[in-house]
């Protein structure tokens, strides 16, 4: 899928491409402008001067960190994208993602303001998985069908 932006300059429509990146559906200039939220946001730095270096930059680790919430990617995935351990991913994820969340916090609009930005207008989803009502009716459905394949004789 490509997104377009849509820009009239004197009244004449131009179209450009919208660019960001699929993995953490930022472009370039908002990834490093979180990475270094991020940086001046943890209580110390990330890559210590002395002791056993991170497996990755602080910047690999942000993007680490935005594709496990944007793309619903295990630790297991992320590990060998990354070339390094699911331990890792896992502290990575850990120690970041709280710390995205804090600095992103102000630019998430309230329902009402969000209901408001988006009156009369069309919406594009990203896809980001994103909770949408209780789930235990679908936790359900597999427990009722395990039940009912449990229950049927075998003949």
């Amino acid at each position: 899928m490509i997104l377009i932006e849509v820009t009239k300059p004197n009244n004449q429509s131009r179209e450009r491409p919208l660019r960001y990146y699929r993995t953490t559906g930022l472009a370039l200039s908002q990834m490093q402008e979180l990475v270094a939220r991020v940086k001046d946001s943890l209580t110390s730095p990330w890559n210590m001067k002395v002791g056993r270096p991170k497996a990755c930059g602080l910047y690999q680790a942000v993007e680490t960190a935005c594709m496990y919430v944007r793309q619903n990617a295990t630790e297991e995935f992320l590990a060998d994208l990354r070339g390094i351990s699911q331990s890792t991913v896992s502290r990575i994820v850990t120690a970041l993602v709280p710390v995205v969340k804090a600095v992103l916090q102000e630019f998430v609009p309230s329902a009402q303001e969000a209901i408001e930005m988006v009156k009369g207008r069309m919406c594009l989803v990203d896809g980001t998985i994103t909770p949408a009502g209780p789930t235990t009716s679908i936790l359900n459905c597999g427990a009722a069908r395990r039940a009912s394949r449990d229950s049927t004789p075998n003949y």
